[in-house]
């Protein structure tokens, strides 16, 4: 950060994130003191659908209100629900090829978390680059993707330290150049730091649903399928869940 004086007013600029990744934080937490040494737009990494051009950015629904897990006495969280969509969405980042395993940073308030998940990438011989960790032990690094899973799902909406801004603060402003949250909509409404967050990405309409999500990456892994086989016919891909869009046709391969 560097300190330039506007009048009274000190502003810090940054060099780290985009302006679509930097807004909410700077009016959030900075009272807008918090500025891009650069303007310009960045488009985010590729391996994952972004639902806003320029703005790499998305939250990403998982929903349900009841997949958090509690581990024994030790008060211990964990949300296999949201552990196998992280694991989905750093594999297509990976697959991409955009940005190296190194610069993939997978993050999550809680450590039973962090090991759910990192467990799971080691299952797919993925997890020997990829960062995985605790929002308290990134704090002061930085990354070119980061994936943040919240953990918390509950009717109660307890959402326990979650509620610490200090936390999520730290957690979105790590990214260079795209974040990606995963986590239950409902619950963490009941904290006002959280619900300004999901307030600011329904305006900006980077919010998705978990299950669409899905369905948008089984279509592209359709698409790829389809390129690597002997060229064909165009085939609609409603066949494969989509009627319209920019994949409204495979190419190549009919499987019948």
């Amino acid at each position: 950060l560097e300190e330039i004086v506007v009048g009274e007013t000190t502003l810090c600029v940054q060099y780290r994130m985009p302006p679509a990744l930097l807004e909410h934080p700077s009016r959030y937490f900075y009272d807008g003191l918090v500025v891009c040494a650069d303007d310009s737009e960045s488009t985010g990494p590729e391996g994952f659908p972004w639902p806003v051009d320029g703005l790499p950015l998305a939250f990403v629904d998982v929903g349900g209100g009841d997949s958090e897990v509690i581990h024994g006495d030790s008060g211990g969280r964990s949300n296999p629900t949201e552990a196998e969509l992280v694991v989905r969405i750093v594999s297509g980042f990976l697959a991409a090829g955009d940005v190296k395993p190194g610069s993939v940073a997978v993050l999550s308030p809680y450590s039973r978390q962090v090991d759910r998940i990192r467990s799971e990438l080691v299952e797919r011989d993925i997890a020997h680059e990829v960062r995985v960790g605790t929002v308290d032990s990134f704090q002061g690094q930085e990354t070119d993707a980061v994936v943040f899973s919240a953990v918390r799902s509950n009717p109660e909406g307890d959402l326990g330290f979650l509620r610490d801004p200090r936390r999520l603060c730290v957690a979105l402003t790590r990214a260079r150049r795209g974040l990606v949250i995963a986590g239950d909509k409902r619950t963490l409404r009941k904290c006002h730091h959280w619900a300004a967050l999901i307030d600011s990405c329904q305006e900006r309409g980077c919010v998705l649903d978990a299950d669409k999500l899905q369905q948008a990456q089984e279509i592209d892994d359709e698409l790829v399928l389809a390129l690597e086989l002997p060229t064909g016919p165009i085939i609609p891909a409603r066949k494969y869940g989509a009627a319209e869009g920019p994949l409204a046709f495979v190419l190549g391969y009919d499987p019948k």
